[in-house]
């Protein structure tokens, strides 16, 4: 049985950590009380802002170097705590002239307001990029991995370009998490409805990790978003980029991107499709305990094919009215196969050790499904800097079939009687869902800014699933009415928010509060199905439920040195695949259905930041915990039908904690080498309710580490290497086994023609286990989502830039939405 830890030691260990944390903040240096210089860089003659300028503040007379910044998506860039003095600031971008400010510091906060920059055109014939984005940067509110610096990501999917990033674990079953909560996927700064691998990786510029989001996301990201940040169109004229991929495992992955932009107008059109096979064994063993006659243990193993492909098309079109109206209109289509096929033979015994039986058992498993996504947004700004109003809309469709075949073969050793079991399902269902979001950004003064904004969202998924089971003495199929069943799952919310934030002394802070309005129903068409439903607030003594604040503080301490902290409430609504009552795996004495009577789980967080910068080293230190309130949690459980095979469901829990110190290290040893690593010791304390309604506990510490080394090579040679370990770590009922592997990737660029070369999963580990110990059994279960494989890449980028009408661009424009 399972420990139960006592309150006092949980204090204890959390206390230590907070009160190691906090001695390390006091040894900072002491805060300047200096002052903060900012502006916005805008196109000359558009006014449109330019994004990724650089500038630098250099200290007169002597032109000593004191920082430097890219300005953000709205052309803004600030310099905190600058001493009084005279500056000179110099302002550079691709295709514009370099310019220089004076300016003179004196014990005031200083707004530079808009600074127009002029178009270069006659250094657009010939320009050489010598500066390059690095891999990883990290800053106090997200870490930015860039995609596109990733050789090993090259021609996968989102779910290969996320494996790399810290923090970031994807399990057997391609759940992705984010400090062991599951994380939300944004695209461009907004929820979709696409999951993190119908995103191609070719498509992607840049993923940004938000760890703790504030008011202005949804109230469902208790653990933290991915937000997907797609490559732009910024460049007057057509450029594009075909690519093709081949690899072991039956991989093929073709792409084409094309983008247009002549004034007014922006057009994003791509295509991508992958194909691959994985080849993987899996293991499971078992003792029963509590019901040990006839069967006492369990041998099984496992060989599955499994064949993936996938279809992705998008165009957008976007649209400048004038400088300060513009439009986008997108559409997404998504197509996808996912067909398995899996080999089992299992072995039972009794108590004595002698053989009761043996078998073996085929599953025939085929998914297809489609998806359909219409978007458009407006973005409305003014003359005064930074405020703007956006607005969205979507709506998102797509319907789904599927079909199991489980054909079982089984003997009874003392009484040789085969035995042929068959059951088959039909599945079919459809999805549709609605939003529209409008967020208003108001900038009161220079230090405070004002954001307000509402959402609405309903979404409506049907699922219909037929079993049938063979008998023997009907000679036919006959209807299973456990298993069958006909959902239908509406869910509508309302939500508005308010977020300020402003700078007292050298303190920026920043409040927000997010009211939410949630009505989820299930409902069973099946005759005599039993229905589901839950509305958060009920009524106005549980208005507490929907509302979820968030309040943020941050400080530099100097020019190196920056410390943060913030605290929020969050809920976590339970995914579409955990409400379905469908069998998603199973073996002869396993299988997983879905709850659709999960309701949501409630977090508090908490997080302390220390980012220490230099041009060498950028060093993140987090110290973070949370609380989570009926939490969600995965557990087996004896059928009653059957006590030898074992349920796998979701349910709510009790409550659990979650302490952390994460530490994240970049390393730029010169030009040519970087490394970076990521070390995170961390301790979970979880409740969970067992099929009796009985309470049990668990608790321990684990540790997450990944590493990536890159080096540049004569002749335009990379070379990279990323790697992971993920340590045993608790779970309800057990524990996880460890996690191992590296990849390595080469590349070679040929004027506009690159070459990659990756071997995933260079040792062949990449696989987990659970071992669950309970009162009615002991299990051991392995499997494994991916096979090793070898791929080759082959890119062609090509394009031509209207040079006469560059300095008249916008510099943005529409691009591919989800």
């Amino acid at each position: 049985m399972l420990k139960q830890p006592s309150k006092s030691m949980i204090f204890c260990r959390i206390l230590t950590v907070f009160i190691l944390f906090n001695c390390t903040i006091s040894s900072a240096q002491r805060v300047l009380e200096n002052v903060s210089v900012k502006g916005v860089l805008v196109d000359d003659i558009t006014k449109a802002p330019l994004e990724f300028a650089t500038v630098t503040l250099f200290q007169m007379p002597q032109d000593s170097l004191v920082a430097g910044v890219l300005t953000k998506q709205d052309g803004a860039f600030s310099f905190e705590d600058v001493s009084n003095g005279n500056y000179k600031a110099k302002i550079s971008y691709l295709g514009y002239k370099d310019s220089a400010i004076i300016i003179n510091v004196t014990n005031k906060n200083i707004n530079l307001g808009t600074i127009p920059v002029f178009a270069n055109v006659s250094q657009l014939n010939e320009v050489t990029v010598v500066a390059e984005k690095s891999q990883m940067s990290l800053s106090i509110d997200r870490k930015v991995y860039n995609v596109e610096k990733d050789l090993s990501v090259n021609g996968g999917t989102g779910l290969d370009a996320v494996k790399n990033i810290p923090s970031v674990t994807i399990d057997t079953d391609g759940t992705v998490s984010l400090r062991e909560g599951e994380v939300q996927i944004y695209i461009n700064g907004r929820q979709t409805e696409l999951t993190i691998e119908q995103i191609p990786a070719d498509q992607i510029e840049r993923i940004e990790v938000i760890t703790n989001p504030s008011a202005r996301f949804d109230a469902n990201t208790s653990g933290g978003i991915l937000n997907v940040v797609l490559k732009k169109n910024t460049k007057p004229g057509y450029n594009g980029r075909l690519s093709m991929g081949i690899g072991t495992n039956e991989r093929y992955m073709p792409s084409f991107n094309f983008n247009v932009k002549k004034k007014p107008f922006n057009l994003t059109a791509s295509y991508n499709y992958t194909s691959e096979t994985n080849d993987n064994k899996g293991k499971t063993t078992r003792e029963n305990l509590t019901n040990p006659v006839p069967i006492y243990k369990l041998d099984q193993n496992s060989l599955t094919d499994f064949r993936r492909y996938m279809h992705i098309g998008r165009v957008a079109v976007g649209v400048d009215l004038n400088q300060y109206n513009s439009f986008t209109l997108g559409g997404t289509y998504v197509n996808g196969t996912y067909h398995l096929i899996d080999d089992q033979t299992f072995f039972t015994y009794d108590a004595s050790g002698n053989q009761y039986s043996s078998g073996t058992r085929n599953n025939d498993n085929k998914n297809e499904f489609e998806h359909y996504v219409t978007r458009l947004d407006y973005r409305k700004t003014f003359d005064k800097p930074n405020k703007e109003i956006n607005v969205t809309t979507y709506f998102s469709a797509g319907p789904s079939k599927g079909a199991y075949t489980f054909n079982t073969i089984s003997t009874e050793t003392s009484t040789s009687i085969i035995e042929n079991d068959i059951q088959k399902n039909v599945a079919d269902g459809t999805s549709n869902k609605g939003v529209f979001q409008l967020d208003f950004t108001n900038p009161i003064n220079d230090s405070t800014t004002l954001e307000l904004g509402i959402k609405s969202s309903y979404g409506d998924r049907i699922r219909n699933n037929y079993t049938t089971n063979y008998s023997a003495v009907l000679s036919d199929f006959e209807y299973d009415s456990i298993l069958s069943n006909n959902y239908q799952i509406k869910e509508a919310i309302n939500a508005a928010y308010i977020n300020y934030a402003t700078k007292l002394k050298h303190i920026k802070m920043q409040a927000g509060l997010r009211f939410e309005h949630i009505s989820y129903n299930g409902v069973d068409l099946k005759e005599g199905g039993e229905d589901f439903s839950y509305t958060y607030p009920e009524n106005l003594q549980g208005i507490f439920n929907s509302l979820f604040p968030a309040v943020y503080f941050s400080k530099s301490v100097n020019d190196k040195v920056e410390i943060q902290a913030n605290f929020s409430r969050k809920l976590n609504r339970p995914r579409f695949y955990y409400l379905l009552p469908i069998v998603f795996f199973a073996d002869r004495y396993n299988y997983r259905i879905g709850n659709p009577a999960l309701q949501p789980e409630f977090v508090n967080k908490a997080e302390f930041n220390y980012n220490y910068i230099t041009e060498k080293i950028n060093l993140l230190s987090s110290v973070y915990g949370q609380i989570t309130e009926n939490a969600i949690l995965y557990g087996a459980f004896p059928s009653e039908n059957d006590p030898n095979v074992l349920v796998n469901t979701f349910q709510n829990g009790g409550t659990s904690y979650t302490i952390g110190w994460e530490n994240i290290a970049r390393i730029t040893f010169s030009k040519k080498l970087v490394a970076s690593i990521t070390a995170t010791p961390f301790y979970l304390f979880v409740n969970f309710i067992d099929e009796n309604n009985e309470l049990l506990q668990n608790e321990g510490f684990s540790l997450k580490s990944k590493f990536m080394i890159s080096y540049k090579l004569p002749k335009k040679f990379a070379v990279q290497v990323n790697g992971l370990y993920d340590a045993p770590k608790p779970v309800p009922q057990g524990n996880k086994t460890d996690l191992f592997f590296f990849d390595i990737s080469l590349s070679k660029k040929i004027k506009k023609f690159t070459f990659v070369l990756t071997l995933s999963d260079v040792l062949d580990t990449k696989q987990r286990g659970t071992v669950y110990s309970t009162e009615d059994f002991e299990q051991f279960l392995i499997r494994r989502r991916e096979s090793r494989y070898l791929k080759f890449r082959a890119t062609w980028t090509f394009g031509k830039t209207d040079k006469k009408a560059h300095h008249h661009s916008s510099g943005g424009g529409g691009m591919m939405q989800d």
